[in-house]
């Protein structure tokens, strides 16, 4: 990824500062011709905005047993989600520059009782999404378990039942709890309060 970024600032800085000056009268009339094509725009807006970028798997995107889309390390939707007891979005959550964990509203209160994550509660904000706006598995349309990165790209994903990727994943990014912070929260969270 670094170097596709590298590349396109070495190409935009070439063209910007070219010195010929038959080759600058071509850029002028070309790139302006170009850039009137809704085609070119929308290819150009997705490689500078850079939100089709995807990481491999590692320890950034940890791959779920799970066919669901998007796949860890590809970037998540702004899907609505309730946080706090708010509608809002997913990119409104992310705003907090915290990992954000999407329950499926069928299973939250089943993860959020989970002893694997309640360590890791005090590190994540936490919403739901509704039926129609969860990650879904592709065989029987349960809905996913889905920890986002701050970086709006998908870290780990499970299915309610089996936490092991999103645990694990915390795990390795916080580190071994000093103590269970349990509180309320999951009861909050699950009430929608």
């Amino acid at each position: 990824m670094a170097d596709e970024v590298l590349k396109l600032t070495h190409a935009l800085v070439h063209y910007g500062s070219m010195s010929h000056p038959v080759m600058r009268r071509v850029r002028d009339i070309v790139v302006p011709a170009l850039g009137r094509s809704t085609r070119i725009q929308g290819r150009a807006a997705r490689r500078l905005s850079q939100v089709f970028v995807a990481y491999p798997p590692g320890p950034l995107a940890r791959p779920g047993r799970g066919r669901g889309t998007p796949k860890a390390g590809q970037r998540m939707p702004d899907i609505a989600v309730r946080a706090g007891g708010h509608a809002t979005t997913l990119h409104a959550v992310l705003r907090s520059g915290r990992h954000v964990l999407v329950l499926p509203v069928a299973g939250a209160a089943d993860v959020l009782s989970d002893p694997r994550l309640r360590p890791y509660w005090q590190d994540v904000d936490v919403a739901t999404a509704g039926p129609g706006q969860a990650p879904r598995l592709r065989n029987d349309g349960t809905g996913l378990v889905v920890l986002v990165r701050p970086d709006g790209h998908m870290a780990a994903q499970a299915r309610p039942g089996s936490l092991q990727p999103v645990a694990g994943y915390l795990h390795d990014l916080f580190g071994e709890p000093a103590g269970e912070h349990v509180g309320d929260h999951s009861a909050a969270v699950a009430t929608g309060r």
